[in-house]
């Protein structure tokens, strides 16, 4: 697979979420990738330069008949309000989509790509390097190779869009590439090969390899063929034994079928008589039934009456006494709530009248504190006064 040095600098940059310069040197001409932690942030063509208008044709969001009226009023080469309003983005999208075209457009170009650690500079837009890696190994086309990916999770890293993953669910085994493939797929499949994500042969390998196959295919399916010539053999032979012994075996079933159908019309004609006894006694054992059981319903009948004109009359008498025994819970009620308060009221004077006393002894208890904090203070003060007048008399006397 032919890959740009332009593209595996960008893949390693990519890879190592490297800061710098990528240099490139085609036909005497210096072009530059500005990168920062990977991702592109500016380019510098010397040739291929993409225009903005340029970048909005190639990315399809900008027709022929536009281009036209940007060349009448001779704006071809910039972008204004109303075009990018026309296009359905802002500045800043047309800027990344530039950004996209250039490095298209130098992946193209064939030189000697150096790497310059540091020489990256910020600018105003940041394409991601998993895009712009993508983009520099897309092709317009691809034939005379067949893909498979066998593990599509593994390449997850590489996608963007969901539809991506169901492209690379075609080629569980190995397949061409569908003629219209976009360059974006075609770019993620020469990727995804560089990195030996997914397998890709040329058309000649595969032609070798897929007779190779057919010779495979063709001895397994004789042998599988030899096989089942035996198998069948052996298994007519085996079906003719088994049929003699069938014929044996029927015969002697038949003879004792027909032993077995006697047996049991005799013992069916035993058994019928038996059943016709044992209905008649169960038909006479029903009707006694049935009349003790009416009888056993009547007398219950009397017996649930009777139950039921006791319990209203018990019903009628608890509902009295009920009544009776409320009328007497509502005056005790009564005379508890009385009393009730009368405690609760004794309950208050007395401590009010706790309180009271608590507070005369705390000012009596603080009175008697600030008589001894005074006397406390006049004792200091007496002390120190008698301090002073030895001291006095002390020098006085060291000075005599």
């Amino acid at each position: 697979m032919d890959v740009s040095s332009v593209a595996q600098a960008l893949y390693r940059a990519h890879q190592e979420r490297a800061t710098g310069a990528l240099r490139l040197l085609a036909h005497g001409r210096e072009s530059r990738v500005l990168l920062r932690d990977g991702d592109v942030v500016g380019t510098e063509l010397s040739c291929g330069h993409r225009t903005p208008v340029q970048s909005l044709l190639l990315a399809g969001r900008l027709d022929f008949g536009m281009l036209d009226g940007l060349w009448a009023r001779g704006e071809a080469g910039a972008l204004d309000p109303e075009v990018l309003e026309s296009c359905e983005m802002d500045a800043q999208t047309a800027a990344g989509l530039q950004l996209l075209a250039n490095v298209r457009s130098l992946a193209q170009q064939t030189g000697n790509a150096e790497w310059v650690v540091g020489e990256g500079e910020a600018a105003g837009q940041r394409l991601g390097g998993l895009i712009a890696v993508r983009a520099a190994f897309e092709r317009e086309t691809i034939s005379g190779w067949v893909f498979r990916c066998s593990q599509v999770e593994d390449c997850a890293h590489w996608l963007l869009e969901e539809g991506e993953r169901e492209f690379l669910a075609r080629f569980e085994s190995f397949a061409e590439v569908p003629v219209d493939a976009t360059p974006s797929l075609i770019g993620l499949l020469r990727v995804l090969q560089y990195e030996g994500k997914i397998e890709a042969l040329t058309d000649a390998e595969f032609l070798q390899i897929e007779e190779a196959r057919r010779a495979r295919d063709a001895e397994e399916a004789k042998r599988l063929e030899d096989e089942a010539r035996r198998a069948r053999e052996a298994e007519e032979a085996r079906r003719r034994a088994e049929q003699a012994q069938r014929d044996r075996e029927a015969a002697q079933a038949r003879a004792a079928e027909e032993a077995r159908l006697a047996e049991e019309a005799r013992l069916a004609e035993e058994a019928r008589l038996a059943e016709e006894a044992r209905l008649a006694e169960e038909a006479r054992l029903a009707e006694e039934a049935r009349l003790a059981e009416e009888a056993r319903l009547a007398e219950e009948a009397r017996a649930a009456e009777e139950s039921r004109l006791a319990e209203e009359t018990r019903a009628a008498e608890e509902a009295r006494l009920v009544a009776a025994a409320r009328n007497a819970d509502l005056l005790a009620e009564q005379s508890s709530e009385e009393a009730r308060l009368a405690e609760e009221a004794r309950l208050a004077e007395e401590a009010r009248l706790a309180e009271e006393a608590r507070l005369a002894e705390e000012a009596r208890l603080a009175e008697e504190a600030r008589v001894a904090e005074e006397a406390r203070l006049a004792e200091e003060a007496r002390l120190a006064e008698e301090a002073r007048l030895a001291e006095e008399a002390r020098v006085a006397e060291e000075a005599r």
